[in-house]
């Protein structure tokens, strides 16, 4: 994952907290920065940084003209 992608990642979730939400137990981050043939969605536990798993994911954009 780019350091871009965790650093944004890490400060969208203690945002949660700082707006009086209660933060989920796991953060799921997804790079859309590396390309699709690499594990590019993690699944993280914030509390101790470790990775419960790194898959692939893909998108597509949709056209509708």
């Amino acid at each position: 994952m780019s350091p871009e992608a965790w650093t944004h990642a890490h400060a969208a979730y203690a945002q949660v907290g700082r707006e009086g939400l209660r933060p989920r137990r796991l953060l799921t981050i997804i790079d859309y920065s590396l390309p699709s043939t690499d594990r590019r969605l993690w699944v993280l536990d914030p509390g101790t940084n470790e990775v419960l798993g790194n898959e692939y994911v893909a998108h597509t954009e949709r056209d509708d003209g």
